[in-house]
């Protein structure tokens, strides 16, 4: 992160020296906390939007379901990843600000 929020040019071992002398060990782990608190709520919704949209996608007109095949399941990935950045963005956004 430290690198990607830089405007001048990035170097690595600087990087790594700043973030040992500010935090030691622990530095390099912090913020991690919520990383891990937005991972959970994220692929929850993404596993569930990938379902439902799974089961949309695979409904002929009689309520039967059929195989939707590799293009509607890359479709429905997709989909399903627009939704959870989507519901998780303030969360996402938070975290960087951090």
């Amino acid at each position: 992160m430290v690198l990607q929020v830089q405007t001048t040019q990035a170097h690595i071992m600087p990087a790594i020296k700043k973030i040992w002398h500010e935090g030691r060990f622990r530095g390099f782990f912090r913020g991690n906390g919520l990383n891990v608190v937005k991972v959970a709520p994220e692929s929850a919704i993404k596993f569930y939007a990938y379902e439902m949209i799974k089961n949309m996608i695979g409904t002929d007109n009689r309520g039967d379901k059929v195989d939707i095949g590799t293009s509607g399941r890359l479709f429905a990935g997709g989909m399903a990843g627009a939704v959870a950045q989507t519901a998780i963005y303030p969360l996402d956004l938070v975290k960087t600000r951090l």
